[in-house]
């Protein structure tokens, strides 16, 4: 896990498991990114939304591709970029 403070992008790289059916939360602060002014990229194997109670925090799962396919571990990432 990375976060670059002059470019503001943070980055997470983590294993994900498909038998651990379960999600990561990551809570994207408003002073970094204010009015949600953030881009989130993510790879192949997650998919991702904002948290419906609480605008800060994103909920990152396997996809399902991922869930579908013959693979049971992967390294899953996850950026965040300014869009302000």
């Amino acid at each position: 896990m990375t976060y670059d403070i002059s470019t503001r992008i943070f980055e997470l790289f983590y294993y994900v498991n498909k038998r651990m059916n379960d999600y990561t939360e990551i809570y994207v602060p408003f002073v970094k990114y204010p009015q949600s002014s953030y881009k989130i990229i993510v790879n192949q194997y997650l998919k991702w939304k904002v948290d419906p109670i609480d605008g800060n925090l994103i909920i990152v799962e396997a996809s399902e591709d991922f869930l579908n396919s013959l693979l049971n571990n992967v390294i899953g990432s996850v950026e965040i970029h300014p869009t302000l």
